[in-house]
């Protein structure tokens, strides 16, 4: 019964702790109770000296435990434990002919021992020892007790190795993936300033103001790569912060003074939400700097926030209102780009009647890719 409630409380342990030192430290703890020694530790094999660190421990003084290093050869217990991968029992190693005393023995005074291999599928991690300073003979059941609880601790390496080589994989693909991310938006920035420099040569009113309807929209899917680079998430950005960045930049080259009013609550979204956002940001804010507003200028509110399990987008001007002429050339082109991301993102868009300019309201579940 002793080694059963051992078993199931190291069990029970091992599922919530993450330390390994605290693993082992608990294991040889369990195992020292199960079977009623004094003693008990945790050997780990150090191929480069040759020998074993006790890497845990208890009933042991202060200056054993991560310090005192024992023979890894046939001369003692432990290391013949390790190169036969069998256990090793001994009921008085004062007169056990096959091995030599250490001087951790001595002080102790450890008469009887069982040793028992710690192995994984990387081979011997090192050996599960107990030890007690009286003549001791270790029943068939307890050197099983001790195998089993060898195999445990065996089974908490292999999970821990798994979560190093997951961790070690997590790293790597947040790397290459905000690598790809840095490439990716400086190809974008590239693609800006080509279209730029070709809108520059082109004496052609119409075609010059469509080259720098493009370059609006290939800057604000640039920005939202610079965004996520800075993000400690690798997969999702502040929306609010990057349609405020988006906003600014656009009135930034306003012909007249603009005024930009914020309410922004946090957001977190994907790029394959907020890009299709910040095109459609784009497009009303371009329209409006373009159209709404008289030498006088006027305002732009940005409102971001989330009502119950969706997200509510309002993008307003207080400018001079639609004028169903201007949309001829760019207009209905870009209420149909407006039209088309909305739908892209299952989005509802309406928009709401004002005393003053124009208003859009977006409406969208909250993304949980």
């Amino acid at each position: 019964m002793r080694h059963l409630q051992a078993v199931a409380e190291f069990g029970q342990y091992a599922l919530w702790e993450t330390d390994l030192d605290a693993l082992l430290h608990e294991a040889c703890s369990q195992v020292a109770k199960g079977l009623g020694v004094p003693y008990a530790k945790v050997l780990e094999y150090r191929p480069a000296g040759d020998n074993f660190l006790i890497r845990a421990g208890v009933g042991w003084g202060p200056g054993v435990v991560g310090s005192v290093r024992a023979p890894a050869d046939r001369g003692h217990p432990p290391g013949l434990a390790m190169l036969t991968r069998q256990p090793v029992v001994t009921e008085d190693v004062t007169a056990d002919p096959r091995f030599t005393p250490t001087a951790l023995f001595r002080e102790y005074g450890v008469v009887a021992l069982a040793n028992v291999p710690i192995v994984t599928e990387a081979g011997v991690f090192g050996v599960l020892e107990v030890v007690t300073p009286r003549r001791q003979s270790f029943s068939g059941a307890e050197v099983s007790f001790l195998r089993g609880f060898a195999n445990l601790i065996a089974a908490v390496l292999h999970r821990k190795g798994v979560e190093r080589s997951l961790q070690a994989a997590l790293q790597e693909r947040e790397i290459l993936l905000r690598e790809l991310q840095h490439r990716v938006k400086n190809n974008l920035y590239v693609v800006t300033s080509l279209l730029g420099l070709q809108a520059n040569r082109i004496d052609d009113d119409a075609a010059r103001q469509a080259l720098m309807e493009v370059q609006g929209r290939v800057h604000a899917i640039g920005l939202a790569y610079s965004i996520l680079q800075t993000s400690q998430d690798i997969s999702r950005f502040d929306l609010g912060a990057y349609l405020a960045d988006l906003c600014r930049t656009l009135v930034a080259a306003a012909t007249c003074p603009v005024r930009l009013d914020l309410d922004l609550r946090p957001a977190p979204v994907s790029l394959q939400v907020g890009v299709p956002l910040g095109l459609i940001v784009n497009e009303i804010v371009s329209n409006s700097l373009q159209h709404a507003f008289g030498p006088e200028g006027g305002a732009v509110s940005l409102s971001v926030r989330r009502v119950d399990e969706r997200i509510e987008l309002t993008v307003a001007d207080d400018g001079r209102g639609m004028n169903p002429a201007a949309g001829a050339r760019r207009g209905s082109l870009g209420r149909k780009l407006i039209a088309a991301l909305a739908v892209q993102i299952q989005g509802t868009l309406t928009r709401p009647e004002v005393e003053r300019g124009v208003c859009y309201h977006i409406s969208f579940p909250v993304p949980n890719d």
